[in-house]
């Protein structure tokens, strides 16, 4: 297996899908590469995992990746053939690009594959990607998140 960091994808400021419901919550967003999210609801793990990578003072921009537009959206390719979109891609200040795959602690065992290959990509980019596996182990505070991300991002 090869696998290479001149992958060319790029979002796009008009390519982000208008038909899935945008995000209506009251936290203001300010780092979210376009002015509508879509697909984010307003509360739950994921929507805190959100708040911690807007939050970030190395994050440049991030974009809640959708998987149900695959023309406009970053994958990774799977062994079994598949492709994988994680929840989340963010571009550092330093230029680094990290993707951020969000699992929640019933689901954090389950997709090894996804992880290996994020882990894989991460580790043939000659550090110009970061893939973080992100859990929540402290749903009601977050404490647990925000560590992992600062170990990941320095």
């Amino acid at each position: 297996m090869e696998t290479r960091f001149d992958y060319g994808f790029r979002f796009l400021p008009d390519a982000y899908p208008q038909n899935l419901p945008a995000y209506a919550g009251r936290f203001d967003f300010r780092k979210h590469f376009y002015p509508v999210i879509r697909d984010l609801k307003n509360k739950g793990e994921e929507f805190q995992c959100a708040q911690i990578i807007d939050a970030h003072p190395k994050v440049k921009w991030w974009v809640r990746n959708l998987d149900s537009f695959p023309k406009t959206s970053f994958w990774l390719p799977l062994s079994n053939g598949h492709k994988f979109y994680p929840d989340f891609v963010a571009l550092l200040e330093d230029g680094r690009i990290m993707v951020v795959e969000y699992k929640g602690a019933h689901l954090e065992a389950g997709d090894q594959d996804k992880k290996n290959m994020g882990e894989l990509w991460e580790s043939k980019s000659d550090g110009k990607a970061l893939f973080w596996w992100a859990t929540m182990k402290e749903a009601t505070t977050g404490r647990d998140m925000m560590a992992q991300i600062k170990a990941k991002i320095g």
